[in-house]
C-alpha cells in the first residue's frame, strides 16, 4: 500500500471511529436520530481473514476490530498490520437514523463525512416524507386491490423474480409497500391501514379469489374469473351511461324542436 492510500485508510478509520457501531440497529425506527455511525469493513486476499470489521481507533502499527476466518460465522478480534493490507475491497456504509450509504472508495466515505452528506440525505428524505404524508390517499376497495394484485403476480412472472413472491405468496405487509411504496411505514397511521388493508385481503379469500396457507396470501385461479365479471359489469354499466346520455339528449332535442314549433304556430296565430 502506497503512502497515500495509507493517508486516506488512517482519516478513514479515524473518521470512521467518532462514534461506536451498536450491536444491533434497525433503518426502520422511523426518522428519530437513534443510530449514528460508521460501518468500515474490507476484504483482503492477504489477510488471514476473509472479512475484517474496524472497531478501535487505528494504531500507529496498524488496525483492530473483528476477523471473520474463512467459513467462520462468527468473528474475533484481530489486529491487521498496515504492511499487509495491499488491495482491500471496501465495504462503508454511513449510518444516520434511517439513511444508509455506501461507499466503495476511501475517498468518497471521507468526502461524504466532511461535507456532512448523511445529513443532507437525511433532510431530504425527511422532506420527501412529509410531502408524501400530505398526497396520500388510502383505497381499501376490493377490485382496486384484487386488480393490482393480478397485475402484480403478471409483473413478477414477466421479470422472472424467485422467491415466494414469484409464486404469487405475500404478507399484507408485502402488498402495502407495494401499493404505496417503502415511504408508506413513514404514515402515522400506518398500523390503521394495514388492518384495512388485512381485512380486505381475508375478504377475498373468504370469497376464494386468494387462499391463506403458512402466514401468507397465495393468488387463486378464481381471481381471473372475478376480475372477468367485474369487468364486463363495469362495460355493461359505461354501456348502459352512454345509451342514457344519448336518450337524454335524444329527449333535449324533441322537447326543443316541440317548443319551437308551438312558438312558431303561436306566432302565426
Amino acid at each position: 500500500m502506497n503512502s497515500f492510500h495509507l493517508s486516506l485508510l488512517r482519516l478513514s478509520a479515524w473518521l470512521a471511529t467518532n462514534k461506536p457501531i451498536p450491536e444491533r440497529y434497525s433503518l426502520s425506527a422511523g426518522y428519530e436520530v437513534k443510530y449514528n455511525f460508521t460501518y468500515l469493513g474490507f476484504e483482503e486476499k492477504g489477510v488471514n481473514y476473509s472479512r475484517f470489521l474496524l472497531l478501535e481507533k487505528p494504531r500507529k502499527e496498524g488496525l483492530t476490530g473483528l476477523g471473520w476466518p474463512a467459513d467462520a460465522s462468527k468473528g474475533v478480534n484481530v489486529s491487521i498490520p498496515f504492511k499487509i493490507i495491499v488491495d482491500p475491497e471496501y465495504d462503508i456504509r454511513r449510518i444516520y437514523g434511517p439513511i444508509e450509504i455506501k461507499y466503495n472508495t476511501l475517498a468518497s466515505y471521507i468526502f461524504g463525512e466532511t461535507t456532512l452528506k448523511h445529513k443532507r440525505e437525511y433532510w431530504k428524505e425527511r422532506l420527501a416524507q412529509r410531502v408524501f404524508n400530505r398526497s396520500f390517499r388510502f383505497s381499501a376497495e376490493r377490485m382496486d386491490i384484487l386488480e393490482k394484485l393480478v397485475d402484480w403476480r403478471r409483473q413478477l412472472l414477466k421479470e422472472g423474480a424467485e422467491g415466494s413472491l414469484s409464486r404469487g405468496r405475500f404478507s399484507h405487509f408485502d402488498f402495502f409497500s407495494l401499493l404505496y411504496s417503502i415511504r408508506a411505514w413513514g404514515l402515522d397511521d400506518r398500523h390503521i391501514y394495514l388492518e384495512e388493508l388485512k381485512f380486505v385481503l381475508d375478504s377475498l379469500v373468504a370469497s376464494g379469489e386468494l387462499s391463506y396457507r403458512d402466514g401468507r396470501y397465495h393468488l387463486e385461479a378464481k381471481a381471473l374469473e372475478t376480475l372477468s365479471r367485474y369487468e364486463d359489469s363495469r362495460r355493461r354499466h359505461r354501456d348502459q351511461t352512454k345509451q342514457n346520455s344519448r336518450v337524454s339528449l335524444l329527449t333535449l332535442v324533441i322537447a326543443i324542436a316541440t317548443a319551437l314549433q308551438a312558438f312558431l304556430l303561436w306566432k302565426q296565430a
